[in-house]
């Protein structure tokens, strides 16, 4: 499963939890007879469940226990994944390691080098002796110069 979406849902378990906490405050306080004005909207909805449900309070239990079972469950996958991502990171690390420590140096790299050949082609003509020949380019007057 993807992080996030696991973060997601470990927030959405946290905060359902918190909901459902208000809620049995709320039932606690009807079942009492503790009546708050103006209702709060946490009010309203404990009514309704106490309207529906004769025993409002064991359906907050199943609907928190529920909620910690996915924020648990949540949890673990996403310690499982980022275990499992730094495994292979820590083996991905060690290959290219291993990869470099065992690969050739000194005299081994030097046995598995090819020989290199530094040998002129045919095509190339031979340079004189005392250098290659530069023509001269002439008085600097005719090429545009001004003498100084």
């Amino acid at each position: 499963m993807d992080d996030v979406f696991l973060v997601e849902q470990m927030a959405q378990s946290r905060w359902k939890l918190a909901r459902i906490n208000r809620l049995e405050v709320e039932v606690v306080k009807q079942m009492c007879g503790v009546q708050n004005e103006p209702k709060s909207g946490n009010a309203i909805l404990a009514a309704h469940i106490l309207s529906r449900n004769g025993d409002a309070y064991a359906t907050l239990q199943r609907w928190a226990a529920a909620a910690e079972r996915t924020y648990h469950r949540c949890r673990r996958e996403l310690i499982r994944n980022r275990e499992m991502e730094a495994r292979l990171a820590t083996a991905q690390a060690e290959a290219v390691m291993t990869k470099f420590l065992s690969g050739p140096f000194g005299e081994e790299a030097a046995a598995e080098t090819p020989e290199l050949r530094n040998e002129p082609k045919s095509s190339f003509e031979a340079i004189p002796p005392g250098g290659p020949r530069i023509p001269d380019p002439g008085p600097r007057s005719q090429r545009g110069v001004a003498e100084p």
